[in-house]
């Protein structure tokens, strides 16, 4: 049997013999965590608060949520996806991915 150890860390070649590897891709849209909320424009008039540790939840003025945005890493920088809720679904509607959390906010500013 051979091992590899590298930083303390001992991968037996016994161990992963047959198992798959999920590939770069599976984690290339992985979220990050979550530390401060992207800056809005004020004329959006939504807020963000933090929805767990990898989205954000936009808030109306009202104190009503409006959707959540979640930011996604990709090679050619990090995205926005922005989702709308829909209180009559009892579920959130896909609208797409942004190249900035202002863009995000406005599209569910609009998409109401």
């Amino acid at each position: 049997m051979r091992s590899t150890t590298s930083s303390n860390i001992q991968i037996s070649a016994q161990s992963v013999a047959g198992a798959q590897s999920p590939g770069p891709a599976a984690f290339a849209f992985a979220s990050p965590l979550l530390t401060s909320p992207p800056a809005l424009s004020p004329l959006v008039g939504l807020q963000l608060q933090r929805a767990g540790t990898t989205q954000w939840r936009a808030v109306d003025g009202a104190g009503r949520v409006v959707g959540h945005i979640q930011p996604l890493p990709s090679p050619e920088g990090t995205r926005y996806r922005a989702r709308r809720y829909k209180p009559a679904l009892n579920s959130f509607l896909e609208l797409g991915a942004f190249w900035s959390a202002d863009e995000a906010a406005w599209c569910l500013h609009y998409s109401s």
